[in-house]
């Protein structure tokens, strides 16, 4: 409840116009106050990381240390984060910074639930984890020149040569 956000000095309830924090509580409202504390930590590092057109990786990799990077998916010996609560990170992470909140949003809800829901048990056991730490890096590639970001569209493979891959497209 707002109460209860506001009895934790989290958030002034005369703020909260949409009522978001209305029926907030328990781990959903932890997960926000950890997220909260994330922005407030790298809040100082936006403008410079924009300014300089740099990818803020030791920032992504902290987001990743406070297990921030989720996007609610049950990670075996991992504190459990409800969709709720990854809502909730992602908004205030967004409300920090929109590159920061992007970033996230791409290694967790791209990357590893493209693992989650289309890999085989095999690999959510091998990538999940380390992706969720930050020791593998995700990626998603989604436009080309002639599709713009029609991801049905997409021309461009990847074939596994022996040890490399051979990617055809732009």
């Amino acid at each position: 409840m707002i109460e209860s956000a506001a009895k934790h000095h989290l958030l002034d309830a005369r703020a909260d116009y949409y009522q978001v924090f209305a029926d907030v509580d328990g781990d959903d409202l932890e997960w926000w106050r950890a997220a909260r504390d994330y922005a407030q930590w790298v809040y100082p590092q936006v403008n410079e990381a924009w300014e300089k057109a740099e990818y803020n990786i030791p920032a992504i990799e902290e987001a990743a240390r406070r297990g921030l990077i989720r996007d609610g998916i049950d990670i075996e010996g991992e504190r459990p984060m409800s969709i709720r609560a990854n809502r909730l990170v992602a908004l205030e992470l967004a409300r920090c910074d929109a590159s920061t909140a992007t970033a996230v949003i791409v290694q967790a809800g791209l990357a590893m639930q493209s693992i989650n829901s289309l890999g085989s048990e095999e690999q959510k056991k091998k990538y999940l984890g380390p992706m969720a730490r930050m020791e593998i890096r995700g990626a998603f590639a989604l436009t080309e020149p002639d599709h713009g970001s029609d991801s049905v569209a997409l021309e461009t493979t990847a074939k596994r040569d022996g040890d490399d891959w051979v990617i055809n497209g732009e």
